[in-house]
């Protein structure tokens, strides 16, 4: 299971988008193959959360 925040935090949506920014990195990171480290066709949970971690800092 991936989350966007702890249980003791919000996790926060735009105005008008369909996914949270969160989730919206991680179908980024699935559908373009971007969150697979080793550049293969597998991608991990780990890999995923850290694409999309890296992504929110941006």
């Amino acid at each position: 299971m991936l989350t966007s925040s702890t249980a003791t935090q919000t996790s926060f949506q735009q105005d008008g988008a369909m996914l949270s920014l969160c989730t919206q990195y991680l179908v980024e990171g699935l559908e373009t193959g971007a969150a697979a480290c080793d550049g293969k066709a597998v991608i991990y949970a780990r890999e995923l959360h850290e694409y999309a971690k890296r992504k929110d800092n941006i």
